[in-house]
């Protein structure tokens, strides 16, 4: 894409992008009564500059949406604006498809979005926690719908009339309501955030879709749902900061068609009014057992900040299929599974930031050796050299002498 200024030649242009790599206020310079056909507005922002877009949209004006009338697709990425408040004019723009407003500062969505009637994309996974009208009942075209990761609402969003939807990011069960006869036949991803207070409810809105490839849970939940509750299709699952104390294998290996499955942390705040982050593990439990014939078709595992496990037993003939295995962050495990050993599909073992005596044990001569020795691909990197690298992509550079090591900030 091809970054614009207003001095560019405007001709019949009916993508505009806007990139910004320097202090320039583009948005204010740039006069959109001169791009009457205009069909695409972008406005993308590299990281490094991500303080620069609130001074270029801080006197973005509602009127200027009236001018994009014809717009199908505008991507507002990092939006900034004085009062955190979308602007009622975005519901002028009736043939708009695609709307993103990712990592803005609003706090209030409009309900005038209930306008954009042929709206198929909507992403609003907004920085701050805003408040969601409920017009999504409108947008009976919608087929991705991001919600912000924590949001509010006055009263229960209508999802009943969203046949379409494939893609739904975000949702909280409680915040949400879907009539007993209806189910999302063609919704393929979900990411639902937990409330140990709604069981039921995250139970409901799994049974509600079942043709779902991709689920991801994540935040406190009590109990997994039953593997009958689960879609059969179910491809690929993720489960972060869950928090759970039964052991969730012994449901998921029973999933017919599960190939992807991630155990993920989740950072929260230590207390409602608390600064300070901490970690939460998707499994509580000390022990993992990986049963026989469980799992027939999972070809790529990973344990990540799994602080509590102690023991992993997997049995012969689990994990048939398993091609990748990634462990990282599991202080407490002792030694890698001998059950691994009878896994010849195995290509690739990783392991990062582990204990070095769990380490030691994979290495040749060590007492676990023979149950991976049979792995064409196994790679283990240490805490102090993840943090190595990471200091190295942020452009600190590290010498060392003797005992002593250098940093140096590149500017």
């Amino acid at each position: 894409m091809e970054k614009i200024s207003s001095s560019a030649q405007n001709g019949k242009v009916r993508r505009l992008a806007i990139i910004l790599e320097s202090n320039d206020n583009y948005i204010t310079g740039i006069k959109f009564s001169e791009y009457p056909y205009l069909r695409s507005l972008l406005y993308l922002l590299p990281s490094p500059y991500e303080n620069y877009c609130i001074q270029s949209f801080s006197d973005f004006k509602e009127s200027r949406f009236k001018k994009f009338k014809l717009v199908r697709v505008l991507h507002l990425e990092s939006f900034r604006k004085h009062g955190r408040k979308l602007p009622k004019d975005i519901g002028c723009l009736i043939h708009l498809r695609y709307l993103s407003l990712k990592n803005s500062n609003i706090n209030k969505v409009s309900s005038s979005i209930g306008n954009l009637r042929c709206l198929e994309t909507l992403d609003l996974r907004i920085s701050s926690k805003p408040r969601v009208p409920n017009v999504f009942k409108y947008m009976k075209q919608l087929k991705h719908l991001y919600l912000p990761c924590s949001y509010r609402v006055c009263c229960k969003l209508e999802l009943g009339n969203l046949s379409y939807l494939q893609t739904l990011v975000n949702v909280q069960p409680k915040t949400i309501q879907i009539p007993t006869w209806f189910k999302l036949n063609r919704l393929r991803v979900l990411k639902v955030s937990n409330d140990k207070q709604a069981q039921d409810a995250i139970q409901m809105l799994i049974s509600r879709c079942p043709l779902i490839e991709k689920l991801h849970l994540y935040k406190h939940l009590k109990k997994l749902p039953e593997a009958h509750q689960f879609s059969p299709n179910l491809a690929k699952l993720t489960l972060s900061g869950t928090k759970l104390e039964e052991d969730p294998v012994e449901t998921l290996e029973k999933l017919p068609n599960l190939k992807i499955l991630c155990f993920r942390h989740e950072l929260e705040k230590e207390s409602p009014d608390s600064n300070q982050l901490v970690g939460r593990a998707s499994f509580n439990g000390k022990n993992m057992v990986c049963s026989e014939r469980g799992f027939p078709l999972l070809q790529s595992l990973l344990l990540s900040h799994l602080y509590y496990l102690e023991e992993w037993r997997v049995e012969q003939g689990a994990m048939p299929s398993l091609c990748h295995l990634e462990i990282e962050f599991c202080g407490g495990l002792k030694m890698i599974p001998d059950g691994l050993r009878f896994i010849t599909t195995l290509q690739e073992l990783k392991i990062k930031n582990m204990t070095k005596s769990f380490t030691d044990r994979l290495h040749e001569g060590g007492p676990d050796f023979d149950k991976v020795k049979h792995v064409p691909s196994l790679s283990s990197l240490s805490l102090c050299y993840a943090i190595a690298l990471y200091l190295i992509e942020l452009g600190i550079s590290i010498s060392r002498d003797g005992n002593l090591c250098f940093f140096r900030i590149n500017i």
